[in-house]
């Protein structure tokens, strides 16, 4: 068995876990990232919708990604258009993406094995570390670190393996078709809701470049157990509302994916590991998208485990300083989506019509900010005493009920 000791291991090499690694190597770590995968961002798991920001912020090279400057929302009987002076959001070139990442990551000295499937993570108390092992092709590998981060999507491998974690309860499937398509707004993104596009969630159609767009389909569970790649077909055969607009369709690649959407674990750091990303249940709970939280998050988590192993304080203590932050900027707000989630799953087309024939008053900065799950009370309430009837709209019910909620157990 090949035996490898770094400061840090990070499990997974998508967003989270490159960006916690680079982070990491940056404040003076020896850094492993290890992926399951031949090759980085071998398998496309995402949409690769994102805030246009965080993204520049990033240093993210223009041609990695499509900025978007109109947001259409189409339920069965209305369709409510959002036009922005600048662009918000961006649709990524995922692979571009995440190997921009992983060549950032490599050139502050990360050492990035692919291949390597872990198996296993376990304590060595002994030496005051984590041991992970992992098969590869080449036989079977052990690593030894002071801290693992655990970026491993969907299955939080490491974090199940120490009992840190359980599976999901609820989570989305989602299946898509990157494809050629004949008719297209380079600058647009359609989001579909209602039971003629999906029975619990919602469907897309995200443009990624000139005649290129992601087309997919987002399901809920356990409120449905349909096939989100039989759901997929089918409106591609039968074309309701903007999918007849695009002319002929080619699909040039399959992408199938799961994502947790419960909200955020409670707990995501003990002695010596960190969870991040998909693995701590970073995601918006509306739309389910997450590359800004694992980006943002995953530097924090990488900054947290070098000092950590900098001021030789790698327990649950010594680590906490990453849980409070990411918690004190949505814990909140991702509570407060979480009941509007729940309240967008049980929608009938009627009500969904309704919703956004209300949602039409709004300026569309507005309802970017409930789109990216984000609740200001003050500016809430402000919209409610210009516009009553938000208040009785499924959405702004579920937001005062919890923010009401919230501030009686204040």
């Amino acid at each position: 068995m090949a035996a490898y000791e770094f400061d840090v291991l990070v499990v997974g090499g998508g967003p989270a876990g490159l960006s916690a690694a680079a982070a990491a190597a940056k404040g003076g770590a020896s850094v492993a990232v290890v992926e399951r995968a031949q090759s980085i961002a071998e398998t496309v798991r995402t949409s690769g919708v994102t805030s246009l920001q965080v993204i520049r912020d990033f240093g993210v090279p223009s041609s990695l990604y499509n900025p978007i400057r109109r947001w259409e929302v189409i339920s069965p009987g209305f369709e409510l258009v959002l036009d922005a002076p600048e662009p918000e959001a961006c649709v990524l070139d995922v692979r571009g993406f995440y190997r921009h990442l992983a060549h950032k990551a490599a050139s502050l000295g990360v050492e990035i094995f692919l291949g390597a499937g872990v198996n296993r993570a376990s304590y060595e108390d002994g030496k005051n570390a984590m041991r992970i092992t992992a098969t590869s092709h080449h036989g079977a590998l052990s690593f030894l670190g002071k801290v693992v981060v655990d970026a491993s999507g969907f299955s939080t491998i490491v974090g199940r393996s120490l009992g840190l974690a359980k599976g999901w309860e609820r989570f989305g499937v989602g299946a898509e078709y990157e494809a050629y398509v004949e008719n297209l707004d380079i600058e647009s993104l359609t989001l579909m809701v209602g039971q003629k596009y999906s029975p619990a969630g919602y469907a897309w159609i995200f443009p990624t470049a000139e005649n290129r767009a992601r087309i997919g389909v987002g399901i809920g569970r356990p409120e449905s157990c349909a096939d989100p790649l039989a759901q997929l077909k089918s409106l591609l055969i039968e074309r309701p509302g903007p999918l007849m607009k695009l002319g002929r369709i080619c699909p040039l690649e399959t992408h199938l994916g799961a994502v947790p959407s419960q909200g955020p674990r409670e707990k995501t750091v003990s002695d010596r590991i960190i969870l991040v990303g998909d693995s701590a249940g970073h995601l918006n709970p509306l739309l389910l998208e997450g590359i800004r939280f694992a980006t943002r998050f995953g530097k924090m988590a990488g900054e947290a485990a070098s000092k950590a192993i900098e001021r030789s304080g790698t327990s649950r203590a010594g680590l906490g300083s990453y849980e409070t932050s990411w918690k004190g900027e949505v814990w909140r707000d991702f509570q407060t989506g979480l009941e509007v989630q729940r309240e967008w799953l049980k929608m009938s087309d009627r009500e969904w019509d309704e919703e956004l024939k209300v949602f039409d008053a709004l300026p569309a900065n507005e309802i970017f900010e409930i789109l990216k799950c984000q609740f200001p009370i003050r500016k809430l309430l402000g919209l409610v005493a210009m516009h009553s009837e938000l208040a009785r709209t499924r959405t702004f019910s579920a937001i005062l009920r919890h923010k009401t909620k919230s501030l009686a157990s204040a």
